[in-house]
């Protein structure tokens, strides 16, 4: 008389391994693909922070005075102290940032240099190396609007007006 047996057969085995082994690779895969769309959204949303932050720091007259404050580095109105000629946020090959304040013609000082999430591209009449902010709120756009974007992502734009916004998606 033959005893049987109880178990699974070597076939099995390896059709039920290939099948979790699928599974698997199709979940690493999404999670991948999740984790860029998180770091490309951040790197919008850092940009337009950084944006909104330019334009205040110009609106409100933030300087260095140890660089605008004249030959007494105190910026109280005197005669040889440099006005304002806005903040700029400029982007170099759109994997990194740095925010200036600008007095003068050539007197400069950075406040920010940073690396990007996610390479931010640009359309429309954008100078990417100086975007300026002036201090009555308009930019250096020559035309209408700046697109600020990443390829499937919602836009960014920035107007000459020196408005910041993202359209409204349509239903």
């Amino acid at each position: 008389m033959m005893k049987k047996t109880t178990g699974f057969t070597l076939i099995e085995i390896v059709i039920t391994m290939s099948i979790m082994v699928i599974l698997v690779s199709l979940g690493v895969a999404k999670f991948t693909q999740y984790g860029l769309q998180q770091k490309q959204k951040a790197a919008i949303a850092r940009m337009r922070q950084v944006f909104q932050e330019a334009k205040a720091n110009a609106v409100s007259g933030k300087k260095d005075c140890a660089v605008c404050g004249g030959s007494d580095e105190i910026c109280n109105g005197g005669a040889d102290e440099l006005p304002l000629t806005g903040w700029s946020v400029n982007v170099f090959d759109g994997t990194h940032y740095q925010l200036r304040g600008e007095c003068g013609i050539n007197s400069e000082f950075m406040v920010r240099d940073e690396v990007l999430p996610a390479r931010i591209e640009r359309a429309g009449p954008c100078n990417f190396n100086k975007l300026l902010f002036k201090p009555d709120g308009t930019t250096n756009i020559s035309s209408n609007s700046c697109r600020i974007y990443i390829v499937g992502l919602p836009s960014l734009y920035i107007r000459s007006s020196g408005a910041i916004f993202e359209p409204t998606p349509t239903p």
